[in-house]
């Protein structure tokens, strides 16, 4: 960054530039000796003495406000000194301290007495008053009083983030009027003038003006750097953000740029280091992730001006996991063990024969996942649904990753289970229940606004919205019997029932067993009605009936249901009282919120459960009891999300 002075002096300059750190206030010569600004050389030596007197002696010095927690050696007492007999350093530290009101004027100040006696309560509202008149000095203090705290405060464990926040507010308000305040320059002229030493010519002051917006941006780019290497990434965007404030769109970039490189370095020498020493396995892929995360963190706060910088280094550190778990491939690992890891990997390259590579291997890695469980009765986009969430996802949750790169997995995962859902519906409307299931469990993950707010979306319309593709109507013949179900509802031999009509269905969930007989059956007011089992000869028999029940005949009943519950009613559902707010069971007046509800449907039956009491736990058979089959898409839309 390049900045144009009047009458520059350079090594004034670079001591002005050389304050732009986070400890600027730390080595203050008369934060270190307990020094009254203005102080004479006179005053200077007397006040050295009594400190390096008082240390010798082992007695404690202390007591002004923001004395050194550690009391300063007799060497550094001294090197302060000298310091401070040094016009450049001299005026430096008397900007970056306290004023007395009538500066560059000594003489008796209650509010520097008041600090000198540890009081700052006193003495910053003695400086509010006098600000609040339009006194420069005033506003002087009150910026070095809040900024001093706020980096002060860096220091602190328990630091509240809100509380700093608004410390740098206020900081960046007041220095804000002290580069403003004409007055204030004036005064600081006229104190070099009143110092008359060669080496300070009066145009310091306007270098301090000049420069005093560049020495607190760079300040607040090292704080970002500290809250980024932490993991505090909402700080570190904030400190961020008050940099541009101080600095120009030009400047900023810059002192990002050159923020990013050392990091950059950085990561690149560990991925060096891990390449060079050998690739040995999962472990030490998961080692150079976590050796590198904070680093990549850094640079994904730089944002834009260290965007060239990323885009070089992720598929440089995507060969080196990849060559890591071809390692532990060979070492006998099997493939599926690196599944949450490849599915890292490729969202660090963009394209090229490295992509083709990390597909390939994440194809061969899934198929050996899914072959695992190739002999239980659930089909693949089940088994995937149980593999993603099983495995991937808390596997996924232990890798030390960035936070981009893990926003970018979970993306994948997200896209991921809406295509299994998908495919659900694409195969059978009846699938509609654990089609949402899965989306809800998309929905779950943590994902960005948007992203979410489009799964929620879709997820509304599958709950709300019958399917409109066309699907054949379902005619079957047994033993005397005939059933078509169509968009006009059930004909079930001679006798015609309207869709609209029904008030009950009774079938089992997706994944029943087809060892069992299962049941079909649908009520309406007055009758009710049981498929015989002559009529569901086979497992697709059944398929194609549940797919047809869902497509034509559910969504109507569905929406009634809804309606009514919405609309204030209490709805029975097998053991269950379904209301706005939560459900009743037949042997329980407690009220459960849908929110702390969860149902999981093994081998086609429903078990309710709920986070807000470990102990209950309910079994409904949809088979047998009415409408059960409709509980899961139920709870979905009647949770508040």
């Amino acid at each position: 960054m390049f900045l144009v002075f009047p009458k520059v002096s350079e090594k004034f300059a670079n001591l002005l530039f050389a304050r732009a750190r986070p400890d600027l206030y730390r080595e203050n010569g008369y934060r270190r000796l307990g020094l009254c600004v203005p102080a004479d050389t006179r005053g200077m030596m007397r006040r050295y003495e009594e400190l390096r007197v008082a240390v010798e002696l082992g007695q404690s010095v202390g007591g002004w406000a923001f004395a050194p927690v550690e009391a300063a050696s007799s060497e550094e007492l001294r090197a302060a000194t000298r310091t401070l007999q040094e016009p450049m350093h001299r005026l430096l530290d008397e900007f970056f301290w306290f004023w007395p009101l009538a500066y560059p004027d000594g003489g008796d100040d209650p509010a520097l007495a008041a600090f000198m006696a540890g009081d700052t309560t006193e003495a910053t509202q003695i400086w509010s008053e006098a600000a609040g008149r339009g006194e420069p000095a005033a506003w002087h203090n009150l910026a070095v009083y809040q900024h001093l705290l706020a980096l002060e405060w860096l220091e602190a464990p328990d630091a509240d983030p809100e509380v700093l926040r608004s410390l740098w507010r206020d900081a960046v308000a007041y220095w804000r009027h002290v580069v403003s305040d004409e007055a204030l320059w004036q005064r600081l002229r006229a104190r070099i003038e009143v110092l008359g030493d060669p080496q300070l010519p009066v145009s310091a002051a306007a270098q301090v003006r000049a420069g005093l917006s560049a020495v607190l941006g760079r300040i607040n780019a090292q704080v970002a750097l500290r809250h980024g290497a932490k993991g505090e990434v909402g700080q570190a965007r904030f400190q961020i953000d008050q940099m541009k404030l101080w600095l120009s769109v030009g400047e900023v970039r810059v002192l990002l740029e050159e923020s990013a490189r050392p990091v950059a370095r950085r990561v690149g020498a560990q991925i060096k280091q891990a390449r060079r020493t050998g690739a040995n396995g999962l472990a030490d892929a998961q080692t150079l992730l976590g050796a590198v995360r904070s680093d990549l963190d850094l640079l994904q706060i730089l944002d834009e001006p260290a965007a060239e910088v990323v885009a070089e280094l992720l598929p440089t550190l995507a060969e080196a996991l990849l060559e890591q778990l071809a390692a532990a491939g060979k070492g006998g690992l099997p493939p599926a063990a690196g599944l949450p890891l490849l599915l890292v990997v490729l969202d660090l390259v963009a394209s090229g024969p490295l992509l083709a590579r990390a597909e390939d291997a994440f194809s061969l890695a899934l198929a050996d996942a899914l072959a695992v469980g190739a002999g239980e009765p659930e089909d693949e986009e089940q088994r995937t649904f149980a593999l993603i969430t099983g495995k991937i996802r808390p596997e996924l949750d232990a890798l030390p990753l960035t936070a981009t790169i893990r926003d970018a997995a979970n993306a994948r995962l997200a896209g991921w289970l809406q295509s299994l859902a998908e495919t659900a519906m694409q195969t059978s409307p009846a699938l509609l229940p654990w089609a949402l299931h899965v989306m809800d469990a998309a929905a779950g993950l943590p994902l960005d606004t948007a992203s979410r707010a489009a799964l929620g979306l879709t997820i509304r319309n599958w709950a709300r919205v019958p399917r409109v593709e066309q699907h054949p109507a379902v005619e079957l013949a047994a033993d005397g019997h005939s059933l078509r179900i169509d968009a006009a509802g059930i004909t079930w031999n001679e006798l015609r029932i309207d869709a609209s009509e029904l008030t009950g269905l009774r079938h089992p969930l997706p994944g029943f067993s087809a060892e069992t007989p299962p049941v079909v059956a649908w009520s309406t007011v007055t009758e009710a009605w049981e498929l015989p089992p002559e009529l569901l000869s086979g497992e697709a028999t059944v398929r194609t009936v549940l797919a047809a029940v869902h497509h034509f005949l559910a969504p109507n009943l569905f929406a009634r249901i809804h309606d009514a519950i919405r609309g204030g009613a209490t709805v029975p559902l097998g053991p269950l009282q379904l209301t706005a707010s939560g459900i009743f069971t037949s042997d329980s007046s407690e009220l459960r919120s849908y929110a702390t509800l969860r149902l999981a449907t093994p081998s086609g039956e429903a078990t309710l459960t709920d986070d807000a009491d470990p102990d209950f736990a309910l079994t409904l058979d949809p088979s047998f009891e009415w409408n059960v089959p409709l509980l899961p898409l139920l709870l979905l839309v009647l949770t508040q999300r």
